[in-house]
């Protein structure tokens, strides 16, 4: 059972606390899973053979991680900022409804990771992701844990 293309974000903006955003589209198959779209050429350290999951099934030929791929193209775009930063982030689901919180960038960050293991090509996440549907885009790891056991 998959999840429903629009059960995480499509669109997640980060308003700094000196007004600036930043937005973050997310690029979907029709099944949901995100197409991570480097604007430059994948990272070194996105390389599959650079640091592979010791459960991840991809055979060596698997050039990059999907995971890996998916936080460059998304947390690329925040590599100027600390983790410290306060910030306001509004997550946009496909269907237009919103969620907004008031948190550190580390969070919004944290929030990127999971979207990355859940809802990209990633073997071992990709298992859990019938799990997230209906998961908010920024849940604490206690709420995790609840949605996935």
């Amino acid at each position: 059972m998959d999840a429903a293309p629009d059960s995480w974000f499509q669109e997640l903006s980060i308003r700094f606390a000196d007004g600036t955003v930043e937005v973050i589209h997310i690029e979907r198959r029709e099944t949901g899973t995100h197409v991570p779209r480097p604007r430059e050429e994948p990272k070194e350290w996105a390389k599959l053979a650079c640091h592979k999951c010791s459960c991840c099934p991809l055979p060596d030929g698997f050039r990059y991680c999907p995971a890996a791929l998916s936080l460059q193209t998304t947390m690329g775009k925040l590599r100027s900022r600390t983790s410290v930063e306060r910030v306001r982030a509004t997550a946009v689901d496909g269907e237009g409804r919103s969620q907004s919180v008031e948190t550190d960038l580390q969070s919004v960050g944290a929030t990127l990771v999971r979207f990355a293991v859940f809802e990209t090509s990633c073997p071992v996440g990709y298992r859990l992701k019938p799990y997230s549907a209906g998961l908010p885009a920024f849940t604490d790891s206690m709420n995790l844990m609840r949605f996935v056991t």
